[in-house]
């Protein structure tokens, strides 16, 4: 009988894409060191590294019922089918992990918490911080990406951006209590994720296989000016998706930096230091901070498209968008 239900919920762009990877790839030996990650229909495109959601989402959906894709999963009974599950096994430890699960309700974890309590599971959760400045640019990178954002960086920070970091640790710390919250930084550990990952949990990683390939890598600064132009004439995210993918696949082990202003930076900085130190102050430690060595300070308008580069992507969102027209099917007289 498993002694313990951790969840692995994020944050959002902490790499959880890749450390869903690595916990499928790992399965065996995670068994071999008394940790069960369940089965799941994401593990084919975990294995092959593409991005998944993880294992979690059945109990994201019970941990939060008004997410857009809850009612999908029939997770009424979700806290009680992985408690059963924790009791019939071998192992000391059943691990979900799913980012979607960092947008629970606490009351609903609340629910979750008793209902392992009443079988003597100790229920845990374990998250990932990433530094302000970092995790805003890498959210804006995510967007134009993946949702037709054909905003500036600086236009992003100041009317897109927001973070959940405070809500989460007292959402989570109100229920579970600061012991029932393992807090990681992320900056910290991303260069061997899956190892650091696992002495979190308390477990050596020695045996195991690190991930060596690169899952769900950001775009560069020049890519993300061809898909801010693209996705001006782009109508479906399915559409922005696959172009965006085109363009990392053929490169998927590109190195990519990130850049801001001097001015975007002062704002973050600005913006966000009262959650930092709240989040610090509640957790007892500098987990959370606002600025990365990883950003550099770049003048605004650092990398730009020439004119014969903006007229190609303009040319080939045109293109695109006649092929899909001719794909369809004639409409009946």
């Amino acid at each position: 009988m498993a002694q313990r239900i951790l969840l692995h919920i994020g944050a959002v762009k902490t790499g959880s894409s890749a450390l869903q990877s690595a916990l499928v790839r790992n399965r065996d030996w995670l068994r071999s060191q008394g940790v069960l990650y369940p089965s799941d229909a994401s593990d084919a495109d975990a294995q092959a590294l593409k991005i998944t959601s993880g294992n979690g989402m059945k109990l994201a959906s019970a941990l939060n019922p008004n997410l857009p894709f809850a009612k999908g999963y029939n997770a009424e009974n979700a806290f009680n089918e992985a408690v059963h599950h924790a009791t019939q096994t071998p192992e000391h430890t059943v691990l979900y992990s799913s980012e979607q699960m960092s947008f629970l309700d606490p009351g609903k974890l609340q629910e979750f918490n008793d209902v392992c309590q009443a079988s003597g599971i100790e229920l845990k959760v374990i998250f990932f911080f990433r530094n302000i400045t970092e995790h805003a640019y890498s959210s804006y990178n995510q967007m134009v990406k993946r949702h037709l954002c054909t905003d500036s960086f600086g236009e992003f920070a100041k009317t897109r951006y927001f973070s959940r970091f405070a809500a989460i640790t007292n959402g989570v710390t109100g229920v579970l209590g600061v012991p029932g919250f393992i807090a990681v930084n992320y900056d910290n550990v991303k260069s061997a994720i899956f190892g650091n990952f696992m002495r979190a949990i308390g477990i050596d990683p020695d045996g195991s296989e690190e991930m060596e390939e690169r899952v769900n890598r950001s775009l560069s600064r020049i890519e993300l000016e061809v898909m801010r132009v693209v996705n001006k004439s782009m109508t479906s995210e399915v559409d922005s998706k696959f172009v965006s993918d085109a363009i990392i696949y053929n490169n998927p082990e590109k190195r990519t930096e990130a850049a801001i202003s001097e001015e975007e930076r002062d704002f973050l900085v600005q913006k966000f230091r009262g959650q930092v130190n709240e989040v610090n102050g509640v957790l007892g430690a500098e987990v959370l901070t606002l600025i990365s060595d990883d950003v550099s300070v770049a003048e605004a308008d650092a990398v730009s498209l020439s004119e014969a580069e903006s007229a190609y992507a303009s040319m080939f969102s045109a293109l695109y968008k006649r092929l899909l027209e001719m794909s369809k099917p004639p409409k009946k007289a």
